[in-house]
């Protein structure tokens, strides 16, 4: 869970929350925006 938390916020900029009640559950929300800024993506194609 933790390399996919670094990776969707740190490497992606995008958004994961919890949401956890106990006895009923958990819910994982990623949020992802439709488009990106022009200099992230420049910044994922680099090694």
């Amino acid at each position: 869970m933790s390399i996919s938390y670094q990776t969707i916020t740190q490497r992606h900029n995008d958004n994961l929350e919890c949401f956890s009640r106990y006895a009923t559950g958990t819910v994982f929300v990623i949020i992802i925006p439709v488009y990106q800024k022009k200099s992230n993506i420049q910044n994922l194609t680099k090694p």
